[in-house]
């Protein structure tokens, strides 16, 4: 087992090293004592909150400063004991969010959708989980959440596009045809967001984390993206695939209204799951607009993989394949660069426990214009959008390997201190049992 590894599994291990390190291991020295008093001054100097909460020093917590994790797990109890605070900081937009995934988000959200749909289907009061300053609050992170992601994708442009100019402007000559298409090909590079559709499985299989993590994605490419004939949309899917556009106008919805409205949609779309009439409709409107081979979106498939294996005819096709096929019959070289993404892989269990099996995929990573993903999360979209999966992975492999190297290089250093004290109390006994 790597240090890492202990570090990671082993915490405890870890403390009593540490604490042995800096008092000595005498136990009358009480060095975990010691440590824990050590780490409480250090927490108390740094105002963490949670330590300012076990204190009841509620006054002294500045919400604009609370950690957004701690914010989204607290939230309930700084809204009854800062409730000022708590309102000025979302009424001046300081609370934090860079921490949280969207799916968190959306989560609560649906949460306590279906808690007041369970209530009228049961012909009880409804019993709402989130107050309407909750839901401010999470309006807020969102809006932030996405502003974010906004901002790293234009400077990652103005970067490609400085590169681009520096690359073409390095001529003696100037002004030459070679410059000239370079700063052409700067004028119209396009933001990243341009060209990307979500398309969000909400057939009868998609439930849990998935379907959170499904919407919350497909509502945030909706919200970035920025192509002509589907600005704002998602496509939803299962047996009849639906068009749900968001409204950014001046009665623009709220994240709870886009999220209650996406995932009404799962009640109206049916139980199996179709892929081949999401690519259609997608179809559908390239044809309609005449668009061409290089204004195709890219869709990104949010899915738990579990599509319907076959949809009638005698051809032995994949579903995948005859899709290919249709767009070459509408005068298109290939289908769009399509993005699946298994959203069940890491809920599920050895040998396919807990529904869905671990890696499923529709067709193979070797096919051209296709992209596999597994799991969830903001890095991989952050690296769908840019991208950049290849150098992701590789500097994320480097960055462990650099930190694992790190910790074990530390752990010979200490073990080399600890061979050395032992020579030298060797030594000195054995000059005093001479003497």
């Amino acid at each position: 087992m790597s240090p890492v590894e202990v570090l990671a599994t082993q915490p405890v291990k870890w403390f009593n090293f540490v604490a042995a390190r800096l008092y000595g291991d005498d136990a009358a020295n009480h060095p975990r004592k010691q440590l824990r008093q050590l780490l409480t001054s250090l927490r108390g100097a740094l105002n963490v909150t949670e330590a300012l909460m076990s204190r009841n020093e509620w006054d002294r917590i500045d919400i604009g400063k609370v950690s957004s994790l701690c914010l989204m797990r607290n939230r309930k109890a700084l809204r009854l004991r800062c409730a000022q605070a708590m309102r000025q900081a979302i009424l001046q937009k300081r609370v934090n969010a860079t921490q949280l995934f969207p799916h968190e988000i959306a989560q609560k959200l649906l949460d306590d959708i279906e808690a007041a749909y369970l209530c009228e289907v049961l012909g009880e009061p409804v019993a709402a989980l989130l107050c309407a300053e909750e839901k401010s609050l999470f309006e807020l992170q969102w809006e932030k959440i996405r502003e974010d992601v906004r901002a790293k994708m234009l400077a990652k442009l103005a970067e490609e596009q400085a590169a681009a100019a520096e690359g073409g402007g390095g001529g003696a000559g100037g002004g030459s045809a070679e410059d000239d298409s370079v700063a052409a090909k700067v004028k119209n590079m396009a933001p990243p967001l341009t060209n990307i559709v979500p398309v969000v499985d909400m057939s009868g299989s998609m439930h849990g984390t998935p379907v959170a993590v499904a919407v919350a994605f497909g509502i945030l490419l909706a919200e970035l993206a920025e192509c002509e004939h589907f600005r704002g949309k998602v496509l939803t899917f299962a047996s009849e695939p639906q068009w749900f556009t968001i409204d950014s106008g001046a009665a623009a919805m709220t994240l709870e209204q886009k999220i209650k409205a996406v995932k009404s949609i799962q009640d109206r779309c049916g139980e199996t799951t179709n892929v081949r009439l999401a690519f259609d409709r997608v179809l559908e409107v390239a044809v309609a607009n005449s668009l061409t081979q290089e204004q195709l979106p890219e869709l990104v498939i949010f899915s738990d993989m579990q599509f319907t294996d076959a949809t009638g005819g005698a051809s032995w096709e994949t579903e995948y394949e005859a899709t290919r096929r249709r767009f070459k019959e509408a005068g298109y070289d290939e289908v769009p660069l399509v993005t699946f993404w298994n959203l069940r892989a890491v809920e599920a269990g050895e040998n396919g426990a807990n529904g869905g099996s671990l890696g499923t995929m529709p067709v193979a990573a070797s096919l051209p214009g296709v992209r596999l993903l597994s799991g969830y999360s903001p890095h991989l979209m952050k690296a769908l959008l840019n991208g950049e999966f290849v150098e992701e992975e590789v500097e994320e492999e480097e960055a462990a390997a650099e930190a694992a190297a790190e910790v074990a290089a530390a752990v010979v250093v200490v073990a080399e201190d600890e061979q050395k004290d032992a020579v030298a109390d060797a030594s000195d006994e054995g000059a005093a049992a001479v003497s």
